[in-house]
C-alpha cells in the first residue's frame, strides 16, 4: 500500500504540473489563430540531441500513456479507494481534457466563416487509431 500511495502521488504531481505547462502553452499559442497550430505541433515535439534520427511527435504518446493510465486505474474499483490513486486520476483526466480542448482557447468564428481549422492534438488520436482499425468479418 505504501509503494502504491507513493507512486500516485508522484504520478499526481507530474500530472498536474504537465496540465499547468500544457495550459500555458496552449493559451500563449492560441493568441494567434493563423500560427497557433504550427505552435502547438513545435511545443509537442521531442527535439532530439542526436539520440533520434528526426524530431519525433510527442502528441500522440502522451495521450496514449494518459488513456492507458484512465484504463488501469478504471479496471479495479477498490483502488479508487484510495485518495492518492483518486487523485491522480482525476489530474489524467484534467490533463486529457486541458489537451483536447485548445479549440476553447482561440477566438470564436462563426461557421459562416471559412476556417479550415486543424486540432493537433485530436488529429493525432484519431490518425493513429484509425491505423490500428481493423475490420472483423
Amino acid at each position: 500500500r505504501i509503494s502504491r500511495v507513493a507512486k500516485a502521488r508522484a504520478i499526481a504531481g507530474a500530472l498536474q504540473l504537465l496540465r499547468l505547462l500544457s495550459h500555458a502553452v496552449i493559451v500563449q499559442t492560441s493568441r494567434d489563430p493563423q500560427t497557433a497550430v504550427s505552435s502547438l505541433k513545435d511545443a509537442f515535439t521531442y527535439q532530439t540531441r542526436g539520440d533520434l534520427p528526426c524530431d519525433q511527435p510527442s502528441g500522440f504518446p502522451l495521450l496514449h500513456s494518459i488513456l492507458d493510465l484512465i484504463s488501469a486505474v478504471g479496471t479495479d474499483q477498490s483502488v479508487l479507494n484510495t485518495p492518492e490513486v483518486y487523485d491522480a486520476a482525476v489530474f489524467a483526466f484534467q490533463l486529457l481534457f486541458v489537451l483536447c480542448g485548445t479549440q476553447l482557447y482561440q477566438p470564436f468564428q462563426s461557421s459562416f466563416e471559412n476556417n479550415n481549422q486543424f486540432h493537433y492534438i485530436l488529429e493525432e488520436l484519431f490518425r493513429h487509431g484509425g491505423e490500428n482499425d481493423t475490420i472483423d468479418e
